[in-house]
């Protein structure tokens, strides 16, 4: 988003608050010296920076303020925008978290890694994210407005094969392999091909949306913006190239497709 000061941090785009890291290389880190408020430190206790040891895990701060920020706003329209940073690398975990202790004696050794259950820390923290998930299902529940609140979850781009081995070429946890079809996808994080960027989104709307409801419309992250414009009312911003795919959602209407979609990467067009 930029560094501080400049004109790309979220705070001046709409965002009443942002608490988290400005920078992926500063993410590579859960147990940074600090975090970020509105382009303000916020020193994180007994950190140092290094990737694996630290007092505070920055992911249980994010998730705390963002706890906070929907308990605060229960009572009004709300958007609440939470990128977690797990499962990135560097695959730093608390040893006493309750997802580290459910994977710690898996016997996921790897060699080509920062550390040998650098694997076990991944899934922990796959895991965690899970775990955290279900933790704002439940807040939305308790607060009664779970059935007045919709639900995004997606990753950012394709799978990725970790922790690769000549006994295990996709790594420990398996190919990309497309859902619809069972083939290996070709292509993976970081690359343009369909591997690299076709992933599914999951979608919750208590009361609009009927449970296990499947689609196969192709949409991307503007799309989202799009369609939460869509749903309260006013005009997406000139600027959006998304399209609302609440026709799609709700299974009511006539559903707008894209002419196309472009993504450029490493030289590449598709």
């Amino acid at each position: 988003c930029g560094n501080r000061g400049t004109s790309g941090v979220p705070e001046k785009h709409g965002f009443d608050i942002f608490f988290g890291y400005y920078d992926q290389v500063h993410a590579h880190s859960y147990y940074p010296k600090y975090l970020i408020r509105n382009s303000e430190e916020v020193m994180l206790e007994g950190n140092e920076g290094y990737y694996y040891k630290g007092e505070t895990h920055a992911q249980d701060r994010i998730f705390e303020v963002s706890i906070k920020f929907i308990r605060d706003n229960a009572d009004k329209p709300f958007f609440c925008y939470l990128p977690w940073t797990p499962p990135h690398g560097v695959w730093g975990i608390d040893e006493d978290d309750p997802s580290y202790i459910h994977f710690k004696d898996k016997p996921w050794k790897v060699q080509k890694s920062w550390r040998e259950d650098d694997a076990i820390r991944y899934a922990a923290l796959l895991h965690k994210t899970d775990r955290q998930i279900g933790k704002i299902f439940k807040l939305l529940k308790e607060l009664d407005i779970d059935k007045n609140t919709i639900v995004f979850v997606c990753g950012d781009n394709g799978g990725q094969s970790y922790f690769r081995s000549d006994e295990m070429p996709y790594g420990l946890f398996g190919p990309n392999v497309n859902p619809e079809t069972g083939e290996v996808f070709k292509g993976q994080k970081g690359n343009i091909y369909e591997g690299g960027l076709k992933i599914p989104m999951v979608v919750r709307w208590p009361g609009k949306i009927e449970p296990g409801t499947q689609s196969d419309f192709v949409w991307y992250f503007p799309d989202v913006i799009a369609t939460v414009a869509d749903l309260v009312n006013i005009e997406k911003p000139a600027d959006c190239d998304g399209l609302s795919i609440l026709p799609t959602l709700i299974n009511k209407g006539i559903q707008e497709k894209h002419k196309y979609m472009f993504w450029t990467g490493g030289g590449r067009w598709a």
